[in-house]
């Protein structure tokens, strides 16, 4: 994975910033709003489906392999989903994430769950706002797990 690793099971981390913006009728940008113009409550749904998903394949393949084909148990355990988040308001910590988790003001984005049959926590990212009120949607730590690594590619070979 070179380019997004920075050592053995770990990935750099990524983040990205959404902002609202008024437009004219024809699509130029005015301003951008923040919570000082309005009150803005973000909703993130943020979830990892590539586990259960269709291998990558041409548009001219028309039967594509599935991930993970001979996992035999229930396929909702490959999509790892915390379900939708909400974050609102301006965080004036937002640089240091800690105090922000601490206040309230930042939210991990928590999975609990099976995947391929074994108990697994992580955290899948963190939202929050900064202190205009505008999303901030932080990747999770990249951690990648060589013991499900191996019995997913255990249930590829069989497939």
């Amino acid at each position: 994975m070179m380019g997004f690793a920075m050592q053995q099971n770990s990935l750099k981390d990524r983040r990205l910033a959404f902002i609202f913006s008024r437009l004219t009728e024809n699509g130029s940008m005015v301003r951008e709003i923040t919570s000082d113009d309005a009150d803005i409550r973000w909703t993130v749904h943020l979830a990892n489906t590539k586990a259960a998903v269709e291998w990558f394949h041409p548009k001219s393949e028309t039967q594509p392999k599935q991930r993970n084909a001979g996992f035999t148990g229930d396929r909702k355990q490959l999509t790892l989903d915390p379900g939708p988040q909400n974050v609102s308001g301006k965080n004036l910590d937002f640089a240091d994430l800690g105090k922000s988790r601490v206040q309230g003001a930042a939210k991990d984005l928590q999975i609990n769950q099976l995947f391929l049959n074994k108990q697994v926590q992580l955290v899948l990212g963190t939202i929050t706002t900064d202190d205009r009120g505008l999303l901030l949607v932080l990747g999770g730590h990249g951690e990648s797990n060589p013991q499900l690594e191996h019995l997913v590619r255990r249930q590829l070979c069989q497939s």
